[in-house]
């Protein structure tokens, strides 16, 4: 089983085994925390591997603009990721409404009937 299979699995548990709404919350949210986390890592590993030098500029303070590289980067993380989850967070929201879906279940119906029916030999999950 895929980690996608495993979350669209976990999105379907409240309808077959009656999980709560909050564990379900806790447990996305922490899944893309993980993700959130490491994927910021990771870039800065690389930066520290492909140049330390640029890395060991960015950590100590300028004098024009007294914030460090990071901090000036971390700044502006924080409120892209503020951004994009609030853009998406209304995006999807308004879709929702527009479409007068009401649960999950609902959602899956109205889908399934737009669109085409996906066969299990040609399915790349």
């Amino acid at each position: 089983m895929t980690l996608v299979e495993g979350l669209l699995r976990f999105t379907f548990l409240s309808e077959i085994k009656g999980t709560s709404k909050n564990k379900r919350a806790v447990y996305l949210t922490g899944i893309a925390g993980i993700f959130l986390l490491s994927g910021f890592g990771s870039a800065l590993s690389t930066l520290k591997k492909k140049s330390p030098k640029l890395f060991m500029k960015s950590s100590t303070v300028n004098n024009k603009y007294n914030d460090t590289g990071m901090e000036l980067a971390l700044r502006a993380l924080g409120w892209g990721t503020f951004y994009s989850i609030t853009t998406c967070s209304i995006l999807f929201y308004g879709i929702w409404k527009m479409s007068g879906i009401i649960s999950v279940l609902e959602f899956r119906q109205k889908v399934e009937k737009l669109l085409p029916p996906v066969s299990k030999k040609n399915s790349s999950l």
